[in-house]
């Protein structure tokens, strides 16, 4: 009796979310149908309405729905090579309908301002939304309104773009994803019981946001051209992707060009250190940002927020792109590289620290960061610009002689975490980190400059090549509980009379952990090769069967030519 009262009460709630389903979509469909240029999304309502439905999460009220035109849906359709509306799979639905359902019941009256607005969407995936909501956005939208963000702006004048003849209402900008504007038209539809939601008109369906590097290499704008190579030859792309929370502030390549070019003339440690102090630790919609406020760096330095009219400045750079949004965060392109002390003159243009005093009082910013006096310090005021860059660089902390080659992290943390590390350019240690050892930074135990600045210990002296880091339970911090020197497996058939060192080959490309193309002066004049590599003990078995397997091959003209490489660790091919 209990199975079938179950089974009853299963088929009830069914059919029940089917018949909310099934409402939903005929109220928005019926919203819209005086709009002939919108009959493109009242079939896909009517194909899907239970991706809606989901995508929705039981919220059936207090939002707003950006609707597509029949021109927009159809550039959607052939950009995605895609026949038919009714071709989309149910996960591509649940992530168009929910970047374009607003997390308010919004009209025109709600997009006046001068500032712009940043507004909650329900999109919640991961792979769009590597972010989590401020206390600005909580506050005007609701505790709940944790969703990937769009950016709205108010045009003033007439739109160039033509308008259907069906619909009429103010234009708002809306920036999207992959920094995609989209001209909204506010027809400040209603639908839904007591018509407590809206609707609003779109001219494009809009791109959800990206990781930064994707963004940055999909856009392609040259602005960022400069800031891409910073970014590749610093190794800070993949950090940057997965660090929750950022804004980036980019200087365009001309600013780069006009500070010397740092990201050419810097070394990797101090370029690495320039762009952690342009890397907020916070997101920053331009909206809510104020006069005054101060925010802290990945670098921990500190920028100050100066606002001139409609201008915005982070020190003495303007910023001459906003809200460029990614899944993290957003980037901010800038005039200029930021400079210590830098603030604007007085008619909102960019200065630098020697030309001006600095800035003084104190306010609290509406985001908790503290405002506060920053002064100049005498051997950045007069130095060069290219020089003055280089000196807001990572302090140089201990384990500034070690290199992170590789890691496996246990991403619940229960288990143990491996690291490859080279120290002193020359050394390979294998070092194992317990559960817990860096409580409350999980995210940061694949970001080198934390990870060997702040989270592991001062790498021990002498001759040891195997060590085993944990939590010291009564200073809560990570300390070596041992360091062991290890003879680690070998690959034993070396039959091939070429042997160079692993550590002489420069990479080129990273394909995989294990697979590089690289570059060595004795092999192929210099040109690129692709090496593998064991670089864990346990995979030594793989490479010794498929060195074996290059013998078999090399005097058939079938397979690669193969050097054996490094007869001191012997775990590269």
């Amino acid at each position: 009796m209990r199975n079938l009262n179950f089974i009853r009460a299963a088929v009830t709630l069914a059919f029940a979310s089917a018949a909310i389903a099934q409402t939903i979509t005929e109220e928005l469909a019926g919203a819209i149908a005086n709009y002939s240029s919108l009959s493109l999304f009242r079939s896909l309502l009517t194909a899907s309405p239970q991706a809606l439905i989901t995508s929705l999460d039981n919220r059936d009220s207090n939002i707003t729905v950006l609707v597509p035109t029949n021109a927009a849906i159809q550039s959607y359709l052939k950009e995605s090579r895609i026949f038919d509306v009714t071709e989309l799979n149910q996960t591509e639905l649940q992530i168009f309908f929910s970047y374009h359902i607003l997390d308010a019941s919004l009209t025109s009256k709600d997009f006046e301002g001068d500032r712009g607005l940043s507004i909650p969407t329900l999109l919640q995936a991961t792979l769009f939304n590597n972010r989590s909501a401020g206390p600005q956005i909580q506050s005007q939208f609701g505790k709940e309104a944790s969703g990937q963000v769009i950016f709205a702006l108010k045009r003033d004048g007439k739109d160039k773009r033509q308008q259907n003849e069906d619909m009429g209402g103010p234009n708002v900008m809306l920036r999207a994803g992959l920094a995609q504007d989209i001209k909204m038209t506010a027809v400040d539809g209603s639908w839904g019981a007591k018509d407590v939601n809206s609707f609003q008109v779109v001219d494009k369906v809009l791109s959800p946001p990206r990781s930064c590097s994707n963004t940055v290499h999909t856009i392609k704008d040259p602005r960022l051209d400069a800031l891409d190579a910073a970014l590749i030859k610093t190794q800070l792309w993949k950090a940057l992707d997965h660090s929750k929370n950022v804004t980036c502030l980019a200087p365009s390549t001309e600013a780069f060009k006009n500070a010397g070019n740092p990201d050419v003339k810097l070394s990797k440690q101090d370029l690495t250190g320039a762009i952690l102090a342009h890397t907020l630790n916070e997101v920053t919609y331009s909206n809510y940002l104020r006069d005054g406020q101060v925010i802290g760096t990945l670098n921990k330095t500190k920028v100050r927020v100066s606002i001139r009219g409609e201008d915005i400045f982070f020190n003495n750079a303007k910023v001459i792109e906003a809200n460029v949004l990614t899944n993290n965060g957003l980037i901010h392109i800038l005039d200029s590289v930021i400079e210590d002390g830098g603030k604007p003159n007085s008619t909102g243009t960019s200065t630098t620290a020697s030309e001006t005093a600095t800035a003084t009082g104190e306010t609290t910013s509406p985001s908790g960061s503290e405002t506060a006096e920053q002064e100049n310090s005498a051997s950045s005021r007069y130095l060069p610009t290219h020089h003055r860059f280089s000196a807001m660089t990572v302090p140089r902390e201990r384990n500034s002689n070690v290199r992170l080659l590789a890691c496996l992290v246990d991403g619940e943390d229960t288990d143990d975490s491996d690291y490859r590390f080279l120290v002193d350019e020359q050394h390979v240690k294998y070092i194992t980190t317990a559960p817990g050892t860096f409580r409350g930074a999980e995210d940061d135990r694949t970001f080198k400059p934390v990870l060997l600045g702040e989270l592991l210990p001062l790498f021990p002296t002498g001759d040891w090549n195997q060590g085993h880091v944990a939590r010291d339970p009564e200073t809560g911090k990570a300390t070596f509980v041992r360091t062991e020197t290890v003879q680690f497996g070998q690959v034993k058939n070396t039959w091939h009379p070429v042997k160079l060192n692993e550590l002489g080959f420069t990479r080129q490309v990273r394909l995989r952990q294990r697979v590089h193309v690289s570059t060595h002066p004795q092999v192929g004049g210099g040109k690129p090769v692709p090496i593998k590599f064991a670089v864990w003990p346990w995979e030594i078995p793989s490479i010794e069967v498929e060195t074996a397997a290059y013998r078999w091959l090399h005097d058939t003209g079938v397979g690669p030519k193969f050097w054996d490489i490094s007869p001191r660790v012997k775990r590269a091919v």
